[in-house]
């Protein structure tokens, strides 16, 4: 990025990491795929074993049971459900990663917000180098932030993120071009 320490009065690049951040937000898409991944994760089960205290040898065990609402558009129709999974079962999902393309519609809204976002981000590039327009920019790049929670909190907070994103280009347009004054008869 075209972005130096004369842009922020410290040293960390804020814009940078704001951007570094915010990509991984919108690219990992937690579909139940990756979820399924999520949870069956090594890692994940030595993080509960320490977190828990868990010890092996003292016979010691934990026992998972996951509810999920797996959802699924297909022809244009939603189908959501109430499931309680095993760990088994998720280790078989999280390699079915050919359902992505076999459902084209599955995360739609997140995909499409996930190229909004990159083409937000082309549009700031433009103002980066103005010391002026810094902080709004800054904003810009850490909207995915706010946007949170299951399918129906997150999409909503996707069109505000959107709406907030519109109206801040508008003002540095208008701060970059302000228009003549009219002059009354």
């Amino acid at each position: 990025m075209a972005e130096t320490e004369r842009h922020i009065g410290h040293a960390e690049l804020q814009a940078t990491a704001a951007l570094i951040h915010n990509l991984h937000r919108v690219m990992a898409i937690k579909d139940e795929i990756y979820v399924a991944d999520l949870l069956t994760r090594e890692e994940k089960y030595r993080r509960d074993r320490i977190r828990f205290r868990i010890d092996p040898a003292r016979g010691d065990r934990i026992t998972y049971r996951h509810f999920n609402q797996p959802s699924f558009r297909i022809f244009g129709r939603e189908l959501r459900w109430n499931i309680v999974t095993r760990d088994w079962m998720l280790r078989l999902f999280r390699h079915a990663k050919w359902l992505r393309r076999l459902l084209p519609e599955w995360h739609r809204e997140e995909r499409e917000f996930r190229d909004w976002y990159f083409g937000l981000v082309e549009r700031c590039l433009t103002w980066l180098a103005d010391p002026k327009a810094y902080s709004t920019v800054l904003t810009l790049l850490r909207l995915p932030e706010q946007v949170t929670g299951y399918r129906e909190i997150r999409y909503p907070k996707m069109d505000q993120a959107r709406a907030e994103a519109e109206r801040l280009l508008q003002q540095l347009l208008k701060d970059q071009h302000p228009k003549p004054h009219q002059q009354v008869a």
